[in-house]
């Protein structure tokens, strides 16, 4: 989904509300989240403006902590969404969201029923 040109790193925004309106998910209804980073300040900005738990964001670290791997983020944030969601038992929905290059946000949502064997 496009955002604005002004602000490239906000277009995770509005790709997470589509998703969230789309699926009937509210925030408030998500057990994990993963925010691809290239900015701390652009993850707090997502998780302010989405309504966000902060507790339940990039637990595991996220890119600032872990790496920013160019061209590979977006396959990588899904990964770590997964993994956390089935090592720590999470039981519900869990939100991966980045904002690429070009104004382009996407945004992933899981659900796993707390099973630690996926």
């Amino acid at each position: 989904m496009g955002g604005d040109p002004v602000r490239p790193g906000l277009a995770l925004i509005p790709a997470v509300r589509r998703l969230l309106d789309r699926q009937e998910v509210t925030a408030s209804e998500l057990s994990c989240v993963e925010i691809m980073e290239a900015f701390a300040v652009q993850a707090m900005a997502g998780i302010a403006a989405l309504g966000l738990n902060p507790a339940l964001v990039n637990c595991g670290g996220g890119a600032l902590a872990r790496g920013h791997p160019i061209g590979a983020s977006g396959a990588i944030l899904s990964v770590r969404l997964w993994h956390e969601m089935v090592q720590f038992g999470y039981d519900g929905f869990g939100l991966a969201a980045i904002a690429a290059a070009g104004e382009l946000g996407s945004a992933l949502l899981l659900r796993s029923s707390g099973d630690r064997h996926g």
